[in-house]
């Protein structure tokens, strides 16, 4: 009898919205996505570890490495841009602009 044990990569999404994407240098759409290592018996997922979480910008593709939890990040409906983003950290208010908060450091990226 063989028993047929493994591991595979999945990856995926937990949420989507908009942010100003360092590559493109404007507004985009962007999905928040998380990278997991699944063991399987017979194909049968048994456990996921989390590997990584990063955003993906959806025009550019370009991926970027993030320590954020997916609470963290409010999805918007398509036209909604937000003119601010609290920091998840210390609750103040940061320019859409900006990636890192100005009061605590905390960065988005």
């Amino acid at each position: 009898m063989f028993i047929w044990w493994g591991t595979r990569t999945r990856i995926r999404r937990l949420s989507s919205g908009f942010f100003n994407c360092p590559r493109c240098r404007t507004k985009q759409p962007f999905a928040l996505l998380q990278t997991e290592k699944v063991s399987t018996l017979y194909s049968i997922p048994l456990s996921s570890e989390v590997l990584d979480r990063f955003i993906q910008c959806s025009t550019c593709n370009d991926r970027f490495l993030t320590s954020a939890n997916p609470e963290e990040f409010s999805s918007a409906e398509p036209g909604v841009l937000h003119e601010s983003w609290d920091c998840p950290k210390c609750n103040k208010a940061n320019a859409n602009t900006r990636f890192q908060c100005g009061n605590c450091g905390y960065s988005l990226v």
